[in-house]
């Protein structure tokens, strides 16, 4: 079982990939209804089941509303995408690409006004896993960053 003590119902979002390159799939959880909350990953333990799951905090992100695994950068392992709603002190969209076995995380920032809710997916059928979001829960502007670079820094200006 994690260790969900600190996390009130309804008030995060999940993310599964093998963020250690062990073979076994990781969680990644973040706070969607508060400030001062890191983005975190939880090792998969070995057994599974009877296992601790060691947490491991990536990056705070106020309200984090948005939060999807994939291999942005193209490198093979699994990255992260965190967007903090506009209120926050930490707002905005950014990538938290993995570099190597979840013990390191470079922050790049795709926007900084604000994410409600963003998902992936191939938009542009080639190959590579693309973002569409939208900023606000009542207002515009939604947006679309096609990943266009398979070099660190990952997707590029939206279109």
């Amino acid at each position: 079982m994690l260790p969900t003590s600190t996390w009130t119902a309804n008030s995060c979002k999940v993310a599964a990939g093998d963020f250690d390159g062990d073979g076994r799939t990781d969680v990644a959880f973040s706070h969607s209804e508060r400030a001062g909350h890191a983005v975190t990953w939880y090792r998969s333990p070995t057994p599974r089941v009877a296992g601790s799951w060691v947490g491991h905090p990536v990056a705070v992100v106020d309200f984090c509303h948005t939060l999807q695994a994939a291999d942005w950068d193209g490198d093979g392992d699994t990255d992260l995408l965190a967007g903090g709603m506009t209120q926050s002190r930490h707002r905005g969209l950014k990538l938290l690409l993995n570099g190597g076995a979840g013990a390191a995380w470079t922050e790049v920032v795709l926007q900084s006004e604000g994410s409600y809710s963003a998902e992936t997916g191939d938009i542009d059928n080639d190959g590579d896993p693309d973002i569409v979001g939208v900023r606000n829960w009542n207002t515009g502007p939604s947006f679309i960053y096609r990943n266009g670079s398979p070099a660190p820094g990952g997707p590029g200006t939206p279109p």
